[in-house]
């Protein structure tokens, strides 16, 4: 993706170019902090299969917003917002699916479900969330063993 960016036939290529890879470098940077600090483990439970389906949520927005609309405004290439908005609208609705599940199987309270759906509108509200839910999840696989 990047080599196609560096052939763009017009003068803002190179800064999209330069953009685009220190943006990813970025993402990627913070994909390894988390390892180090997230439990990137999830049970098969309904929080399990919750925090999973967050942590995509959550990725696809932050590609969404910090990829694919500069591709589109910068570069003219609307498809990039398409299909990323494409993807991230089936993950946000499999976001609010699995919320109501855990919601429901867990007895949640009305303002933890209100808390959850804003942590999916903020850019890494469900990477602050999966640290809150990562706890919960521990706590009830041991309960439960």
């Amino acid at each position: 993706m990047l080599q196609l960016l560096r052939e763009l036939p017009y003068g803002g290529s190179l800064f999209l170019y330069n953009y685009l890879k220190i943006l990813l470098d970025f993402l990627f940077f913070l994909i390894l902090q988390k390892e180090k600090t997230m439990n990137l483990k999830f049970s098969n439970t309904p929080i399990g299969r919750f925090r999973l389906i967050g942590l995509l949520e959550g990725l696809s927005f932050l590609i969404l917003l910090l990829i694919a609309m500069p591709l589109k405004h910068f570069a003219g290439l609307p498809d990039a917002v398409k299909y990323t908005g494409w993807l991230h609208g089936l993950l946000f609705i499999l976001y609010l699916f699995s919320l109501l599940h855990v919601t429901l199987s867990n007895k949640w309270s009305f303002m933890r479900l209100i808390l959850a759906v804003l942590a999916s509108l903020i850019p890494f509200g469900t990477f602050l969330l999966d640290k809150k839910l990562q706890i919960e999840e521990q706590e009830l696989v041991k309960s439960s063993n």
